[in-house]
């Protein structure tokens, strides 16, 4: 008999598309095992709302919020944006409509303890995927994907036997990733210097980096192709014609294969969430902008691993850090080739694999190695 999974993760242009994109690398790796998956948001984006229903899972829409903004108590407890109780009741109502659900996962910064006692006792179990180690949860296994998270960030903030799946080698990511990473690895050692760069911010660039950076990198580079991803923004609102014409420049949707384009590029700029771990699993070096204070944590530990650089969008030197550091990775090949070495070191591509085994067990077609 299958196995049933509801997922609770929210999309939105504060949340971002992080939460939803590494809820459907585990939601498509168990329905490789058979299992049928629920999504239940209250905020997505529709590309994000579409990639679900695309995959083959359901997805549960809750109403739009009646009183937003109100929860408090941690830092991103208003990222829930109904009342916890009222948000907990209501996914409660879907959930007794599904019948017997085996697990439910929960994705989202703005939910706590709180709202996990209110399920918890109507599922078989419950899973919570976090990265922050700021709050309370009431669960069976909480899976941090943080590269050298360690057992004492949370030990006191979880039941006492609660399973903790603890650093990258837990990373979420989508089988391809992993498909690619032996032939790449190898190609990056005999590769000739840096002249494709991928820029990627991510679903929402409220910054418009993604045009300030690849304007930088075309006047100051003349030998160079950008892989340029755009965010959810309409292409009105971001002017990309001003400078996208250029025959150096490839534009790609937010939905693109990111696996093949990064084993495209020789160096990636872009932020430091989720994607970090897509990069690491391809060896590909990047060049981070710090963003938000969520993904501070997840920097600071591939800078101390040499995998990335770091520059922060509010330096008064930013374009100048951002070209200084491109010029000295291509100046400098063991340094560039141990930066491949010690990001392909951090995360194997296989996480996603690997919980969809702790939760549901059954194999699949590329479920080699753990």
């Amino acid at each position: 008999m299958s196995k049933t999974v509801v997922i609770r993760a929210d999309a939105s242009s504060q949340i971002g598309s992080g939460h939803i994109m590494r809820c459907l690398a585990l939601a498509d790796e168990l329905k490789m095992r058979g299992a049928k998956v629920i999504f239940i948001s209250r905020e997505i984006l529709p590309v994000l709302k579409e990639k679900i229903i695309q995959s083959g899972h359901m997805l549960r829409l809750l109403p739009p919020p009646s009183q937003p903004g109100r929860n408090k108590g941690f830092t991103y407890a208003h990222w829930l944006s109904e009342e916890t109780e009222i948000d907990a009741r209501q996914t409660l109502g879907v959930i007794r409509e599904l019948g017997d659900v085996n697990w439910l996962v929960v994705d989202h910064y703005g939910i706590d303890a709180r709202w996990e006692r209110i399920i918890k006792e109507n599922v078989e179990r419950l899973m919570v995927i976090d990265d922050m180690a700021d709050r309370c949860h009431e669960c069976d296994v909480l899976l941090d994907q943080t590269f050298n998270r360690q057992k004492k960030d949370y030990i006191k903030l979880v039941p006492l036997n609660c399973n903790l799946l603890l650093g990258s080698k837990y990373a979420l990511l989508r089988p391809e990733f992993a498909q690619w990473r032996k032939k790449i690895l190898k190609e990056r050692q005999s590769r000739n210097g840096i002249y494709k760069i991928l820029i990627n911010f991510g679903s929402f660039d409220k910054f418009f980096l993604v045009k300030k950076v690849t304007k930088l990198l075309i006047n100051e580079f003349n030998d160079v192709e950008l892989y340029v991803v755009k965010g959810c923004q309409s292409e009105r609102r971001l002017n990309v014609e001003e400078f996208f014409s250029n025959k150096r420049v490839h534009l790609y949707d937010f939905n693109v294969n990111m696996a093949s384009l990064m084993a495209k590029v020789d160096l990636a700029v872009g932020a430091g969430g989720v994607t970090s771990w897509e990069r690491c699993a391809l060896g590909l070096p990047s060049i981070i902008v710090t963003l938000a204070k969520n993904q501070k944590q997840i920097v600071n530990s591939l800078i101390l691993q040499e995998a990335a650089f770091q520059i922060s969008l509010f330096d008064g030197d930013f374009s100048q850090k951002l070209v200084k550091y491109i010029w000295y990775l291509r100046n400098n090949k063991i340094k560039y080739l141990k930066m491949v070495k010690n990001s392909a070191a951090i995360c194997d591509g296989k996480g996603a694999i690997r919980v969809a085994k702790l939760l549901i067990g059954g194999t699949c077609c590329h479920a080699k190695g753990t």
